[in-house]
């Protein structure tokens, strides 16, 4: 057992070079900061996933019922895939090795100002300025959740799909979402 933790918590540094090393970390520390309101429906929406670690994020994906998000791994994938290297088990050694150089918030806004949101939209930013005509800072609750809908599948969950069906299935997510929000809402 030792020597799998070993492999694992070390593991990213055998996939990926010094340099490659040294511009993920750079990638993911400058990536833009995400508003306060923005982080506070992400962590009412998805509890603890700004505290967790990968190990819990592992046992909590095998053994809960419950939709459970963890940024770094989301990193992780990511920065696996534009290796061209997205397989299994180069993407659970970037997310160990990810987790040493930066905090859950860190990976989320670097995931967030790389995700495609349709129609021209890179990033949270620039997809709260062309479905809402503001900036991130000012959406409100419902708005964030919108983006987070989006963020799982924005081709599937669009609420300005011509496809009924898309409709559809945005306002049947978002309302999950919605449930979920208002549930944390009133346990804190």
């Amino acid at each position: 057992m030792a020597c799998i933790y070993l492999v694992l918590e070390t593991g990213g540094c055998v996939i990926t070079t010094s340099k490659e090393r040294q511009a993920i970390k750079k990638s993911l520390a400058e990536a833009p900061e995400l508003p306060q309101n923005f982080l506070d429906v992400y962590e009412k929406v998805y509890p603890g996933s700004m505290s967790n670690t990968i190990w819990g994020y592992a046992f909590k994906e095998r053994f809960s019922t419950v939709d459970f998000k963890y940024p770094v791994r989301d990193a992780a994938v990511t920065l696996a895939i534009l290796r061209a290297k997205g397989t299994f088990w180069n993407t659970t050694f970037m997310a160990f090795m990810i987790e040493n150089y930066a905090t859950p918030q860190q990976c989320l806004q670097f995931n967030l100002s790389r995700f495609d949101f349709t129609r021209n939209c890179i990033g949270a930013e620039a997809a709260s300025h062309y479905y809402f005509k503001k900036p991130l800072a000012d959406l409100t609750d419902d708005e964030v959740l919108e983006i987070l809908v989006m963020y799982q599948n924005p081709s599937l969950y669009n609420k300005q799909s011509s496809n009924p069906r898309k409709v559809a299935e945005f306002y049947k997510s978002f309302n999950r979402l919605k449930a979920r929000y208002n549930s944390n809402l009133s346990v804190n």
